[in-house]
């Protein structure tokens, strides 16, 4: 068995939050295991699944800077459950083994496969085409409320924000959480939001593209037996 140093986590990959599962491998407020990957693979033009300490990770990763194109990572060793997403990852890709990776929702393998890619001059070919489609900040934004119910940009660590979700948990609503805190481009979505919203805080909050308001706006609701029309999952 070899041992490889683990090297310092380096926020630029940090794409998803560490979540809380309970033992049926669901996430407080999202969906199962398997939603949450295949929703990850699905808004990442590319979504690499790694080990922050995995040197071949780091090497899948170094090749897809070489051509600068933007990319999302799931560092797997850094969440709670992390080996239970490895297995549904399995089930899904039929892979165990990580760097993991898809490019436009389209299993590529590991490192060896996507550098085979690259010696075949198949990879910029890829990666041109996933260029075209990204989308700027704003784009995600809007993108984001347009295509959920209820849309909540928090921040991981917000004490307002943990009780916005608790208050949708207790409805049971379906609603789709953005952590902008681990976000790399988090500083530049919060601006758009706020062009947008005319709100510079969180949780800010969308209610079937509406703009909702903070935790004291869904509050507000609730009190007046407003939210529970509009807010009950369907």
């Amino acid at each position: 068995i070899i041992e490889y140093p683990r090297p310092d986590y380096d926020d630029q990959y940090r794409t998803m939050s560490t979540m809380t599962y309970d033992s049926g491998g669901n996430q407080s407020g999202g969906g199962s295991l398997g939603e949450q990957i295949t929703n990850f693979i699905s808004s990442s033009g590319i979504a690499v699944f790694s080990k922050s300490w995995c040197p071949y990770c780091k090497k899948a990763k170094d090749l897809l800077d070489k051509y600068g194109t933007p990319y999302k990572v799931w560092e797997l060793d850094l969440e709670a459950n992390g080996d239970l997403v490895q297995a549904k990852l399995l089930e899904i890709s039929g892979q165990k083994t990580v760097p993991n990776i898809y490019i436009n929702k389209k299993h590529i393998g590991g490192f060896s496969d996507l550098k085979s890619l690259d010696d075949a001059g198949a990879l910029k070919a890829l990666v041109v085409k996933e260029e075209s489609n990204y989308l700027n900040p704003g784009e995600q934004v809007t993108t984001f409320i347009n295509s959920n119910a209820i849309a909540l940009f928090s921040k991981s660590w917000c004490p307002y924000c943990k009780k916005a979700k608790e208050l949708l948990d207790g409805y049971g609503a379906d609603y789709k959480v953005w952590e902008l805190d681990l976000e790399a481009e988090g500083e530049l979505l919060q601006a758009k939001l706020l062009e947008i919203s005319g709100q510079k805080t969180v949780p800010n909050i969308f209610i079937n593209k509406n703009h909702i308001g903070g935790f004291s706006d869904l509050k507000s609701l609730d009190d007046a037996g407003a939210f529970e029309s509009t807010g009950r999952k369907r």
